[in-house]
């Protein structure tokens, strides 16, 4: 009987220093499949500018996922852009597109860039296709309607947001006091160059100057040529060509201050072959020895 009694203590301490081991251990239950969501976009842009949004979806184990991607636009109401399923066996990289208001139907629709200044949203929601086929009984989750899963919570989603603005432009047509005032306030000023529309080669030289950012640190300056004396055939060569000039402080405070666009006169101050470097004055140079 004594010895009975002794072994029944001994196995009531074992059972409870056991439990208390047992509840004293953290309890740290891990997902059955390690689900992950991310945004990335710049957090502003300019009106027209091409937006490089995208959201990448990561899964520990291949499997299957509904995707809802919707939009909103300063905080107005989420619509759905795009609904698609994806395969991720580890992770998956989409793009996001820009949206609109349809003025008609009053719904967004995707575009190749964002046309109005506002706040832009974008909500991604990542469904398990598994989940919701077993739910909604079918063999196949892209037969889902969007507007059928509504109430039931993704197993990941996430937001981002994005900013378009409108720098300040201003066209200074071919008044060069307007281009150069205006250009002092620049630093640094990029110059680009659009020969598409250049004319006879007899013409003279006439340029359309534009400024983005007229009040900003950094600077975008358009010179349009609307007449140019090139030789015969290389007109085109100088499409898209452009040229970054490099214009000290006290030079760009002087209201007398131009850059002097004439090829042959290289040895001027201020010459752009001097100042500038680019596509435009490297394809310059080469019609300038061309044709002497």
């Amino acid at each position: 009987m004594r010895k009975q009694l002794l072994l029944l203590c001994v196995f009531l301490a074992l059972l409870v220093f056991g439990c208390v081991q047992t509840k004293g251990e953290p309890s740290s239950p891990q997902p059955k499949n390690n689900l992950g969501l991310t945004l990335q976009m710049p957090e502003q842009i300019n009106v027209g500018e091409a937006f490089n949004g995208v959201y990448t979806v990561y899964s520990e184990k291949p499997s299957r996922f509904y995707l809802l991607v919707e939009g909103s636009k300063d905080g107005g109401l989420n619509r759905v852009i795009q609904t698609v399923v994806l395969n991720v066996s580890n992770s998956s990289v989409n793009s996001l597109n820009p949206f609109d208001v349809n003025e008609t139907t009053g719904e967004f629709v995707s575009v190749d860039s964002f046309k109005s200044l506002g706040k832009y949203t974008f909500t991604v929601s990542a469904f398990d296709c598994a989940s919701l086929e077993k739910a909604f009984k079918i063999n196949d989750c892209f037969k889902i309607k969007y507007d059928e899963i509504k109430e039931i919570p993704p197993s990941v989603s996430a937001s981002g947001s994005t900013a378009v603005i409108l720098h300040e432009r201003v066209d200074c047509n071919i008044d060069d006091n307007c281009f150069y005032e205006k250009l002092s306030t620049c630093s640094p000023a990029k110059v680009e160059t659009d020969f598409s529309q250049v004319p006879k080669p007899e013409s003279p030289i006439r340029f359309l100057l534009t400024i983005h950012g007229a009040n900003g640190t950094n600077c975008i300056v358009n010179t349009f040529v609307l007449k140019y004396p090139l030789p015969e055939n290389t007109t085109n060569s100088f499409e898209g060509a452009e040229m970054n000039c490099s214009v000290p402080q006290r030079d760009r405070e002087k209201d007398s201050f131009i850059l002097n666009f004439n090829p042959i006169a290289e040895r001027v101050p201020n010459n752009i072959f001097w100042r500038c470097s680019g596509s435009y004055v490297d394809l310059l140079k080469g019609v300038t020895n061309s044709s002497r």
